[in-house]
């Protein structure tokens, strides 16, 4: 055999055979991959027939777990529209000649309260709806609301008295029967003092957004303007988020009724008739300045404050079908 003429052949076929080995040693490799999957895939589909024939499917241990979870989630639904029922206003159906009564007496019983307490109401306090109190009728329709609000206003001007605030100056209510703004038709003048007009205005009911809407409850919003010590006008915001009625704070606006006075001189008082003798020589009176003490008015000057709130009233049950 020549090798010399032969040495391409020669060549080409040991490079094919080596190939041919690399290529079956690969080929088996796969083969036992393919085969190793295989058997994992026939034993996982094996175990889920066997689950599958089981009677009952799934295990009762599960059926018995998914049982106490549903029962512990009623539970905590039953519980939770118990906490969010306890302090709410419920609807009332009256003829509309009883509203006017009824009304009557929400006011006496205010004003006895309020005398009790010490805080001035202001005169022929109808809780924003003296329209009715004049003798206006409502219209059937719209009395189950309008019983919600005369309670809820009831409920929060308790609250204000409960405080020990100053004076309640005015309140105001969602005017729903005919253009829907806010209604305040109370007096501005105190029993006991007359209500000073210095104050900034505060904001509207109307220039807040309301809450979005939803089926499982209703929002009546409302604005309480009065005057109270510093002190007490915290109380009045905690018991407001206190109160098992359903209370949000949307908006609390402040004024001290004396900050016109402050750093303002005042004319110096004399003595005997020192004010007579300068009085008859031309001369005007000494002044000063309020002293440190004077100038303290944390706490010690009346606030005038306006807290516009929003009380949630739920109107559904909360059950698997709620939104």
């Amino acid at each position: 055999m020549n090798w010399r003429k032969n040495i391409i052949l020669i060549v080409g076929g040991g490079i094919a055979l080596v190939l041919l080995i690399v290529a079956t040693v690969f080929l088996l490799k796969s083969r036992r991959e393919y085969q190793t999957a295989n058997e994992a895939l026939d034993r996982e589909m094996q175990s889920l027939e066997r689950l599958t024939r089981r009677n009952p499917y799934p295990s009762t241990a599960n059926i018995e777990q998914v049982d106490k979870n549903l029962e512990a989630l009623k539970t905590a639904t039953i519980t939770l529209q118990e906490a969010l029922e306890r302090g709410q206003i419920k609807p009332a159906k009256i003829e509309s000649a009883e509203f006017a009564p009824m009304l009557e007496r929400a006011s006496k019983q205010l004003y006895k309260a309020a005398a009790d307490a010490g805080v001035a109401l202001p005169d022929q306090f109808s809780l924003g709806l003296s329209r009715y109190a004049q003798g206006e009728l409502p219209a059937p329709e719209a009395i189950p609301r309008l019983v919600i609000q005369l309670k809820t206003l009831h409920a929060l001007t308790q609250i204000l008295i409960e405080s020990r605030i100053q004076a309640l100056i005015g309140v105001e209510r969602q005017q729903f029967e005919s253009s829907g703004v806010a209604s305040s038709d109370e007096q501005v003048i105190s029993r006991r003092r007359a209500v000073t007009q210095d104050a900034q205005p505060a904001t509207s009911m109307t220039a807040l957004p309301m809450p979005a809407s939803n089926t499982l409850y209703e929002v009546e919003r409302f604005s309480l303007t009065f005057q109270a010590r510093d002190a007490n006008v915290w109380e009045v915001l905690n018991r407001l988020v206190r109160s098992p009625m359903l209370i949000v704070v949307v908006d609390a606006q402040l004024a001290n009724m004396d900050t016109a006075k402050i750093g303002k001189p005042a004319p110096v008082q004399p003595i005997g008739g020192e004010q007579g003798a300068t009085a008859s020589a031309g001369l005007p009176l000494q002044s000063r300045y309020p002293s440190h003490e004077e100038r303290v008015i944390a706490g010690r000057e009346l606030v005038q404050a306006t807290v516009i709130v929003d009380v949630y009233r739920l109107v559904q049950e909360i059950t698997e079908d709620a939104p």
